[in-house]
């Protein structure tokens, strides 16, 4: 009778490994009229080269990295957007990074052909921060 301690291999054996993979992925969100409104922290907002921004962060009720539509209206002193959808995003707290919500940015910019972009989340910030100072 052999004995095998906790993780060794039979004697002649290879050790066997077990790879477990977990991909991760993008998809379509819940329409405007369920979503009227998601909360971005961690946030940043990228400029395209043909002027276009779009807000990228982490979503806080849906607990997901987000990039959203166009940005149509942007209230720097309520830090608060309105986009292409219609879909109103608060921004909570100051500019970030996440690492899902950069995945996402990254998997639209390539879905979309974005090759090039300017992050202007410090210009965003510091202009909020601009209109928080007693004249």
């Amino acid at each position: 009778m052999s004995t095998q301690k906790h993780g060794e291999s039979p004697a002649g054996e290879e050790p066997s490994i077990q790879i477990l993979s977990v991909s991760g992925g993008v998809w379509t969100t819940q329409p405007v009229t369920e979503q009227p409104k998601l909360t971005l922290s961690s946030w940043s907002v990228n400029q395209l080269l043909n002027g276009d921004r779009h807000f990228v962060g982490w979503c806080i009720e849906n607990r997901e990295g987000r990039v959203s539509s166009k940005i149509e209206i942007f209230d720097a002193v309520t830090l608060r957007g309105i986009t292409q959808s219609g879909r109103v995003y608060p921004l909570n707290g100051r500019p970030g990074h996440n690492s899902d919500a950069d995945y996402v940015w990254k998997r639209w910019a390539r879905i979309n052909s974005v090759n090039e972009f300017i992050d202007v989340s410090a210009e965003v910030f510091g202009y909020h921060k601009a209109c928080q100072r007693p004249l």
